[in-house]
């Protein structure tokens, strides 16, 4: 089995170790005063221990991809927060959603995307994800490996000749800081989940 889906499984074994604790020490020390306080403490962390997302890798999408749940039929998310920005010329009145800003005589656009901030899969291929975060544009995300045994989809950029980092979006290209080129898709961890693994042993056939 994927080393992914097992840690996924034994995620859920310990959400579910956790909740039994909790709801033990509940009637072992019972005070009424106390009782709706903190059973509403032990839902916030139970909660907050459990309802996990996941990074996107090349495993995951394979074993998701063999029981038909391909990219376009998930939620993405963002993992961390992107500031796009990019100078604006002062006869160029074409602006993509995003915010202008003074600098030093100069104008900025500027275009910030959210931490967790949703996604979904407009096209894609063997090796990369388009995903839009609105109604008109999206980011590429391309198969990275950082790590021997996972591959993950990381966020497509490039460096221009002052050494800075750059990202295509909306027909436009944004300077980005270094971390933002970390960037990866995240999915929650109940849609990881639905990786099943069915098993049946075959009893045989003996002569009449």
């Amino acid at each position: 089995m994927n080393k992914f889906v097992l840690s996924v499984n034994k995620l859920d074994k310990v959400c579910l170790l956790y909740g039994k604790v909790v709801v033990k020490g509940w009637f072992q020390n019972y005070q009424p005063m106390k009782t709706i306080a903190l059973a509403a403490t032990a839902f916030v962390l139970i909660t907050s221990a459990c309802n996990k997302k996941v990074i996107y890798n090349t495993n995951l999408r394979a074993s998701l991809d063999s029981k038909t749940i391909t990219p376009e039929k998930l939620q993405f998310y963002i993992d961390r927060d992107l500031e796009m920005r990019r100078e604006v010329a002062s006869n160029n009145t074409k602006i993509t959603d995003g915010k202008i800003q003074q600098t030093k005589g100069k104008q900025i656009e500027l275009l910030n995307l959210k931490e967790l901030t949703p996604g979904i899969c407009v096209s894609f291929n063997d090796s990369s994800l388009r995903v839009a975060f609105d109604q008109q544009n999206y980011l590429t995300f391309v198969a990275q490996s950082i790590d021997p045994n996972y591959t993950n989809y990381m966020l497509q950029t490039s460096i221009n000749k002052n050494g800075q980092h750059e990202v295509d979006y909306g027909n436009q290209t944004y300077i980005i800081p270094e971390t933002a080129t970390h960037a990866v898709l995240l999915v929650k961890r109940k849609d990881a989940n639905k990786i099943k693994v069915k098993s049946k042993t075959i009893k045989g056939r003996k002569i009449n």
